[in-house]
């Protein structure tokens, strides 16, 4: 006969006697962040004029309810309750009140194209604050664009090139990133069938114009989208180093009639050569990899024919074939910033059925995006600053403490077993010691 096993649960009761009690606590950090960067009086300055008359909340404390949902995670509008059942930092930041979602939507709805744009001001401000503090003189833009499938009636949204979902609406939205810091410099939301390249220029000048004012060398990396004479004209006259991936229907022969390959690996070849493309004012460098995959037609008389992989770019810079390909590639760094953009920060994902209602919520999420890069960059150890979204938060942001105030002043009570505890403590010291921007 066997012996029974104890179990191994503990007997317990249940008390609702906790107050000020919060799941995330790091959003006081953040919040802290955000005041001490002005954040607030620059909206109350510039766009506080959208309250309505009889409005009980400011369109600050609007946007700030939304950044802090954002870095939290909140995905959907209505995750915005959430914050507003913490009652530790609701306590915390004295938010006696907490808006409805029909009320954020209604604030939100005010916005339009001149308001979108003094969200993106509001961006390029801040970030000039902390530039000022920690800069460089020379960065590398990656220029990108993405699409954002949609499911509703949205407005804007439409059938466009969509290879993840074939015929679905969609937005196309174009970015530009610092590589070097990982933030974003420019986000533009675009209707779904808006063609790649229009407005490529436009959104250029818009994305140099905001460049922190230390900046006097910048490099180009753009994916296919960007490729056309006009960008590639305007680059050359802001004096600054590209490489752009082609977009061309001929590419492989454009490639074989004018390479002298070189071998550079196993089923690996790659050139470099010159050619003015029909409607350039000149001809420009392009660089060349093929990359055997197999054969087709075995039964040819004349012999199996390879079938290669090519990829194409056109460039001014003085590289040889295989260092900027590698150069390239590292865009995917940037690629990976905007996944977790669209994964983790709800970037076009946070969606009502107003276009610029929609594009405000994209800007929003942009800026959040960068309050937290901005703050890794100021607070955390170097080996640190690369974290995803998700390791910064369940490190630092999703941690359960008391709120606690006594002797006038406010406490956060954590648990001494918090294994961050030496990282927070550095970081809180900083906040209070190091003079604001």
């Amino acid at each position: 006969m066997g012996v029974k096993s104890k179990s191994s649960l503990k007997p317990f009761s249940t008390r609702f006697t906790g107050k000020h009690l919060t799941s995330h606590a790091g959003l006081a950090l953040l919040h802290r962040f955000w005041k001490n960067l002005d954040g607030e009086a620059w909206i109350e300055q510039n766009l506080d004029g959208l309250k309505a008359d009889n409005a009980v909340y400011s369109v600050s404390r609007i946007i700030t309810i939304l950044l802090m949902g954002f870095i939290r995670g909140a995905k959907h509008i209505s995750h915005l309750n959430q914050l507003g059942q913490d009652k530790g930092l609701t306590t915390l930041w004295d938010w006696v009140r907490f808006p409805v979602e029909t009320t954020i939507t209604r604030t939100l709805n005010l916005f339009g194209f001149v308001q979108v744009v003094r969200l993106a001001d509001l961006m390029q401000t801040l970030r000039q604050k902390v530039w000022d503090q920690k800069w460089r003189g020379r960065v590398t833009l990656d220029f990108d664009s993405t699409v954002r499938t949609v499911y509703g009636h949205q407005e804007g949204a439409a059938k466009g090139y969509n290879p993840f979902h074939k015929g679905k609406f969609s937005y196309n939205p174009s970015l530009v990133f610092i590589a070097e810091t990982a933030e974003v410099l420019l986000g533009w939301l675009r209707p779904g069938d808006t063609f790649s390249a229009n407005g490529s220029i436009e959104f250029a000048k818009e994305a140099f114009a905001r460049l922190p004012k230390q900046i006097w060398k910048i490099v180009v990396r753009a994916d296919a989208a960007f490729f056309n004479a006009s960008f590639l004209d305007y680059l050359e006259q802001k004096r600054c180093l590209y490489v752009v991936k082609c977009k061309i229907k001929n590419y492989r022969s454009l490639a074989e009639k004018n390479a002298h390959w070189r071998q550079s690996g196993v089923n690996r070849w790659t050139a470099s050569f010159m050619v003015q493309l029909p409607g350039w004012k000149r001809s420009r460098r392009f660089v060349a990899v093929r990359i055997l995959e197999g054969y087709s037609d075995p039964d040819n008389m004349f012999g199996p024919v390879p079938v290669y992989q090519y990829q194409l770019w056109v460039t001014n810079m003085d590289k040889s074939s295989n260092q900027l390909e590698n150069f390239y590639n590292q865009r995917a760094t940037s690629e990976n910033y905007f996944a977790q953009g669209k994964g983790q920060m709800g970037w076009a994902g946070v969606l009502t059925d107003k276009f610029w209602t929609n594009d405000a919520l994209f800007q929003l999420g942009l800026l959040a995006y960068n309050l937290v890069v901005w703050f890794k960059q100021r607070y955390l150890p170097e080996g640190d600053r690369g974290q995803e979204v998700e390791t910064f938060r369940s490190r630092l942001i999703n941690v359960a403490g008391h709120i606690i105030h006594t002797g006038h002043q406010w406490f956060i009570d954590l648990g001494s077993d918090y294994p961050w505890k030496g990282l927070w403590q550095s970081i809180e010291v900083r906040q209070l010691s190091v003079q604001p921007f």
